[in-house]
């Protein structure tokens, strides 16, 4: 064998010891085995005569000791054989982690093949020298064997002296092994007195196997206790139930020591005492803590207690159920107003409930906001009692915090919707007027204050060529360009269809207001009606106080009288205000850019540029079905009805429907589930002889309907509908329609031929995706 296969040879047995020895890697072991490999371990049964035996061997092994050994010392030599195979053979030394194991010395002689520098085991067998040869000596004399043998006696009588002692002891002992399942050795008279079994019942019934006399319930626990127990020591304590014969468990401590046994590797002595009356009495005192417990926890309230003088917080469960992590308990008083627990704005409303509470106020209760796990503040309400000591100082605090966010954020609803513009989400323009008189007059003359009136050029135009609907999307996006331009202390609203104000109450000069109007006109730039489109512009005309007028109206119609001198010069930019512009607007006798006649019509959404509108919506779209589905919301909200739906005829048996887009408005119960399949004749009876000529039909009270179709539209709470055929080549293909739950309503002529249009549009592109469909399954 040449030196670089013999080091190959060896350094494959060095690396096999430390996957085998130190890594305890079966799987990495097992891939340098071979089909035919056999295996010859050191004990009687370890004879492994392929690679399945292997396997289950070193399966068996890690199970019984999964822990890892130090490789003290490993030679090694090779031979080379025929090629291409080589026989190993050395020693090893290794010591265990767990010293309850011997360390191993052990010799081994190994076959391997190679191919190229792929090594694999063909053969391993490891062998211990005979503990009763002696060195030099090739044979064990009788003698040594009979010294061995005294030595075994005089350890059964040990064994004697130690079961007449287990006997005479109070409660009952045994010895076991230190296996799974506990394979008991020895038991006293007690411990067969203590659960009423023989020695012949527990090696019939439990094969002896303390683990089988374990309520199975209490087991797993058993086991793990064991097993940390001893990562500190020998010594183990622990209570556990064990099956009487009488067919009761009985409650035991079972207080032992782990101890090597020779041979036998390592035995538990335990001693177990019967505890039933301590554990009914815990069990009474746990019986009461957890009628408290559920008490506290079925209520959906917190409950706390805070000790003032440790300066500790004691929270219910419920905490954490609300709120998803671990409160603060320890240093509160420093730790709670500096964490992200509380919205910052009501770190203070906390504190100062702290503060009455510490100084003696019998009762104090305040709102603030809670952070939870998902980064949510929720609105609590908290209420604190004081308890006192015999001096009367307070030392304790009992409380409870009460989720209100739902009432709040209701009460915020109801503020917003009177506050609140409801396409844009900004203040409407009573709301901003108030909010602005009432800032003005608290900050005074102290501050430099700025009112900025902001107007899109040419807004009609845009409804004119884009719509309605791209008209307000306009709007909806000029909105979010001026919240994301205004710090949390100024305000802004809309003040008519295209006009918003912008309070700024602090402003450290004219230059900065100068800044924030380029830099609004910049954003405002990048806006568009719809892809493709010219961007818009808009005109700013601004106007400061105290310098120009501490009187909210007079500043607001200086800045507009700026806005209009910026529209009428040229548009698409910022003006600020100057006295002259008094003299040219008199002169010019022209209305003030924001007191014209604002054309409120123009927001209408049922016109005939809605048609239009689902053109350019589905003509571009990738996803025909989400398109579908975000056009109804679209037109439903537009017309402001409970539903808008489409239901199509099956292509597969046209007698019968099914709806296949829906959109409901709030409140409205979705119905698209429901109304699959559904049969024109047997179901819907005469349905379809309610359109009209115009493939149209209305109804405004859906109780003069044919009583087999009321049926069907009861359940829904249709009181009124509004629907367009589908028909392609003279076939009814379905119907796009309108339902209204709330009342009989009445739908215009004008209503009804913008419907009609805009129906007609959908159920082109809808006839066309279907085809589309049909022939792709057909390809």
């Amino acid at each position: 064998m040449d030196q670089k296969m013999e080091k190959a040879v060896k350094d494959f047995i060095s690396m096999l010891a430390e996957q085998y020895f130190e890594d305890r890697d079966r799987d990495m072991i097992e891939t340098h085995l071979m089909a035919k490999t056999s295996w010859i371990g050191t004990g009687r049964e370890e004879l492994s005569r392929h690679l399945t035996d292997a396997k289950r061997a070193l399966e068996q092994e890690t199970a019984e000791y999964a822990g890892s050994f130090h490789v003290a010392d490993l030679s090694c030599e090779a031979v080379e054989l025929a090629a291409p195979c080589c026989v190993i053979y050395g020693t090893v030394t290794a010591l265990p982690e767990n010293q309850g194991l011997l360390e191993e010395n052990v010799r081994f002689t190994a076959v391997a093949e190679w191919k190229g520098m792929d090594i694999r085991l063909a053969h391993l067998h490891f062998s211990y020298a005979d503990s009763l040869q002696e060195t030099g000596r090739y044979f064990v004399p009788r003698s040594v064997k009979a010294d061995n043998d005294s030595l075994r006696m005089a350890l059964d009588a040990r064994g004697r002296q130690i079961e007449n002692l287990m006997k005479n002891i109070p409660g009952g002992l045994h010895q076991c092994r230190n296996d799974p399942n506990l394979t008991l050795l020895s038991m006293s008279d007690g411990f067969l007195s203590l659960f009423g079994y023989t020695r012949e019942e527990i090696h019939t019934l439990f094969k002896d196997q303390f683990i089988n006399m374990v309520y199975p319930g209490d087991r797993a626990n058993m086991l793990r206790t064991v097993y940390e127990q001893l990562q500190n020591g020998r010594d183990i304590e622990l209570e556990y139930r064990v099956l009487c014969k009488n067919g009761q468990p009985v409650w035991i401590l079972d207080k032992g020591r782990l101890l090597e046994d020779g041979e036998d590797g390592t035995t538990f002595y335990c001693i177990l005492v019967e505890i039933n009356e301590r554990k009914q009495e815990q069990e009474n005192l746990r019986l009461s803590l957890e009628r408290h417990q559920v008490i506290m926890d079925q209520a959906t309230d917190i409950i706390f207690e805070w000790d003032i003088r440790k300066d500790t917080l004691v929270f219910s469960h419920n905490w954490r159920l609300k709120f998803g992590y671990d409160p603060i308990e320890h240093n509160i008083s420093s730790s709670i107003p500096l964490s992200n627990n509380i919205h910052p704005k009501d770190v203070q409303a906390f504190v100062k409930i702290m503060k009455d509470i510490r100084s003696g106020v019998p009762y104090s209760e305040t709102e603030f906001r809670i952070q939870d796990s998902q980064g949510c503040f929720i609105w609590c309400r908290i209420r604190a009692t004081a308890q006192y000591d015999d001096n009367g100082q307070p030392i304790k605090a009992v409380g409870v915090i009460v989720d209100i966010d739902a009432e709040k954020r209701q009460k915020q609803l109801l503020l917003d919707k009177a506050q609140k513009d409801a396409l844009t989400g900004l203040y409407n323009k009573g709301t901003i007027n108030t909010l602005i008189e009432q800032r003005m007059k608290g900050a005074g003359e102290k501050n430099f204050q700025a009112l900025l009136i902001i107007d899109i050029d040419h807004f009609k135009q845009v409804n004119d060529t884009y719509g309605h609907l791209c008209g307000d999307s306009l709007l909806s996006d000029l909105a979010s360009v001026l919240k994301t331009h205004i710090r949390d202390s100024d305000l802004t609203g809309r003040i008519g269809g295209d006009e918003f104000i912008i309070y700024l109450p602090e402003v450290a000069e004219e230059q900065v207001v100068r800044h924030k109007a380029e830099n609004l006109l910049e954003a405002v730039s990048c806006l568009a009606p719809e892809e493709g489109a010219p961007p818009v512009t808009c005109s700013v005309g601004a106007a400061f106080a105290p310098r120009n007028s501490m009187d909210y109206l007079k500043l607001y119609k200086r800045a507009d009288q700026a806005l209009y001198h910026q529209k009428n010069s040229s548009r698409g930019g910022y003006c600020i205000y100057e006295p002259s512009m008094e003299k040219e607007n008199v002169c010019g006798g022209v209305p003030s850019a924001v007191n014209g006649v604002i054309g409120f019509e123009e927001n209408s959404l049922l016109s005939f540029q809605l048609a239009q509108y689902a053109f350019h919506f589905l003509y571009g779209a990738e996803d025909m079905e989400t398109a579908m589905e975000r056009l109804l919301e679209i037109i439903g909200r537009s017309y402001d009805v409970s539903r808008a739906y489409i239901f199509e005829t099956d292509q597969q048996d046209e007698g019968y429907a099914s709806m296949t887009f829906e959109w409901c408005n709030e409140g409205v119960r979705p119905q698209k589930e429901l109304l699959q399949h559904y049969s024109y004749e047997d179901d819907l009876g005469s349905y379809q002889s309610n359109f009209n000529e115009e493939g149209v039909f209305y109804c405004h009270d859906t109780e003069n309907l044919d009583p087999v179709l009321q049926d069907v539209l009861a359940p829904q709470d249709i009181r009124s509908m509004l629907q367009c055929a589908i028909v392609e080549d003279g076939r009814f293909f379905g119907g796009i329609g309108f339902d209204e739950c709330r009342e009989n309503r009445s739908w215009s002529q004008q209503q009804t031929e913008s419907f009609k249009q805009t129906a007609h549009m959908l159920s082109t592109f809808l006839v066309k995706f279907r085809l589309q469909q049909k022939n792709q399954k057909v390809k």
